[in-house]
């Protein structure tokens, strides 16, 4: 009896450590990460804590359950780390409002930690089993479904007419919009990848659900890239009968989205009032645009930043801007007046890796596993809403993304040299 629990005990060991390593925990904690804000609307602020701790934990674990398997390149990301914490010690030298507080310091410690646990990750994927299905995934999908029918039903409780607040509930409408449009391009993913009908239609169905939330918050950016990614996604998956009747099945349900969208904004005023307030925010771009005048209050903030940044640039074009504490909604400017030619490194690397990304994407198609093209996707995205929203501390999956990148590089870099000449 003993010698069978303790066999029963060595199988769940080894059953709980292949699953650290694997692409679904590593999926698994991205949707912890990024549907915490709706369990915080929906369960209360230690619940949505607990699940972002989860997520965040999840990931870290994946990456040093894997970091065993000894990754190529490791200097490279010494490197990284090292050059993140000079540019680090810089702004805190001049006096940047972005990290004076405790908080602060923990969500910069917190992207150089993805950025580390990308790099272990991109580097050792090849290495790592394939699942075409995760239980796991689909009832997470059940309860993002669940989750976004509650966070749609708050909204007319918290709504301001005519307004893109969420009233007293702490949350930033642009917040709303890039969480909800990360875990969307997460479960569309899925719904492409899987091979199980359920899994497809319940992961189309939670991709579609925060869509509406997305739609709900007014928020262009998210809406504009998410479009773009999701559109970009959808084509780079071609080859193969059973590929394009997966892709129709996922079209038919996102078709079937819109038809729900529009019940759910004739059904509740509040959601019919946001869409309103989305598509007057995109028709005035092409009114200031037709009329070359700049009338749009987002907008006009924008370029006023620009101009006075500017206008300054002698006291930020060599290490940054002393006492810096409002970002300019653009990840290149940030980086500029943060950091100066300091910051010329990070802004090489970004435009690099940035592009590195957008090729894999797109070469890679059918061809990807789901954790590369989860991560692709995302960081696409991330990059894309980085130029027009979020500063960089809070843009937790834009650092991922840089880490993969760099990891997969290297993994490519140190196969190719020990291949036979």
């Amino acid at each position: 009896m003993r010698f069978r629990t303790d066999t029963s005990q060595g199988d769940t060991g080894k059953a709980l450590i292949a699953f650290c390593k694997s692409e679904t925990a590593l999926i698994s904690g991205l949707i912890l990460l990024h549907w915490s804000q709706s369990v915080t609307l929906v369960l209360g602020r230690n619940i949505g804590r607990a699940s972002l701790v989860c997520g965040f934990l999840l990931i870290v674990g994946c990456c040093l359950w894997r970091g065993q398997l000894r990754p190529k390149g490791t200097t490279w990301i010494g490197g990284a780390v090292y050059y993140a914490t000079v540019l680090m010690v810089n702004s805190v030298v001049l006096k940047h409002e972005v990290l004076s507080s405790p908080l602060a310091i923990t969500f910069h410690l917190i992207v150089i930690a993805l950025l580390i646990c990308g790099f272990v990750l991109g580097a050792t994927q090849h290495r790592v089993p394939q699942h075409p299905t995760s239980g796991i995934h689909v009832g997470m999908a059940a309860v993002v479904i669940g989750l976004s029918i509650f966070f749609a039903r708050r909204l007319q409780a918290i709504g301001v007419h005519g307004s893109r607040a969420f009233g007293d509930m702490d949350l930033n409408p642009n917040g709303v919009a890039y969480v909800n449009m990360c875990l969307g391009l997460i479960f569309l993913v899925l719904a492409i990848k899987d091979k199980s009908s359920v899994s497809r239609i319940l992961c189309s169905g939670a991709a579609a659900s925060t869509t509406v939330l997305v739609l709900g918050s007014a928020s262009r950016g998210a809406v504009l890239w998410g479009a773009v990614v999701g559109v970009l996604l959808l084509f780079v998956q071609r080859i193969g009968l059973s590929r394009i009747y997966r892709l129709l099945q996922v079209l038919v349900l996102v078709l079937i989205t819109g038809l729900v969208t529009t019940y759910a904004a004739r059904r509740y005023p509040v959601i019919q009032n946001r869409i309103d307030h989305l598509k007057y925010r995109f028709t005035s771009i092409i009114e200031d645009i037709e009329s070359s005048q700049i009338r749009d209050m987002s907008i006009s903030a924008r370029r006023s930043q620009m101009e006075y940044y500017r206008h300054i640039v002698g006291h930020w074009w060599l290490n940054g801007l002393p006492k810096y504490n409002s970002y300019p909604h653009n990840q290149w400017l940030e980086i500029a007046v943060r950091f100066g030619m300091l910051g010329l490194p990070f802004l090489i690397f970004s435009l690099w890796s940035g592009t590195k990304a957008l090729q894999r994407l797109i070469r890679g198609g059918p061809g990807l596993s789901r954790e590369e093209l989860v991560v692709y996707t995302l960081f696409v995205f991330a990059y894309l809403q980085s130029m027009s929203s979020l500063s960089l501390q809070v843009n937790r999956v834009l650092f991922l993304g840089f880490g993969y990148v760099l990891g997969a590089h290297a993994a490519q870099k140190g196969h190719e040299s020990i291949q036979p000449s």
